[in-house]
């Protein structure tokens, strides 16, 4: 890790943010508390922030092999940040587009009733803190287009997995990715 360029270290850091808002409060917490100690490359905090995230995706992948259902969970943040890199031709990082895409996807909860607005600031407030950005100006109708077409969608919409509070993920009839009107994506997008 200490011959990563700082930039490639925080794009890493927005997938660890992504797993502790997915499904373990605890590392989100960790994160909150220990920002310093994680950019500064301070081995246990490493070391507990990645064995947490490969734990976590394990689990995930083994009870979905297929992506048929809870697989989808790791999709949260990359179906609005698939479409900003699309937006940007690619010039904006992974990372720092899954990040953009946590920040809108998490407003779309808010509205949406799952999540409060004080966790929503909270996921906003974390991905700020690594340096990642959140909120960027971006143009709405190009990024539903751009959902659209994702792998993801169905149907003709983009299918969401959104939190339903800081480490748990919304399971809606059964499923954890479902479409969301493109007026509430809208809404949220204006939030940048």
């Amino acid at each position: 890790m200490k011959t990563l360029p700082e930039k490639e270290i925080r794009n890493g850091i927005s997938e660890i943010i992504k797993y502790g808002i997915i499904a373990d409060k605890t590392l989100f917490e960790f994160l909150e508390k220990n920002c310093n100690d994680v950019m500064n490359l301070e081995r246990d905090a490493l070391t507990y922030i990645i064995s947490r995230s490969c734990r976590i995706k394990k689990m995930v992948v083994e009870k979905d092999e297929k992506e048929e259902n809870l697989r989808k969970v790791l999709n949260f943040g990359h179906t609005i940040g698939h479409a900003v890199e699309l937006s940007s031709n690619y010039k904006t990082a992974h990372g720092e587009a899954v990040s953009i895409g946590m920040f809108y996807e998490s407003r779309i909860s808010e509205r949406w009733g799952l999540l409060t607005d004080k966790e929503a600031k909270r996921i906003e407030t974390l991905i700020m803190k690594f340096g990642l950005p959140a909120k960027r100006r971006l143009n709405g109708k190009e990024i539903i287009k751009f959902t659209k077409a994702d792998k993801k969608a169905r149907g003709g919409y983009a299918h969401y997995a959104l939190p339903a509070g800081i480490g748990k993920m919304n399971k809606s009839n059964g499923k954890y990715a479902f479409p969301i009107p493109d007026k509430v994506v809208m809404e949220a997008l204006k939030d940048g």
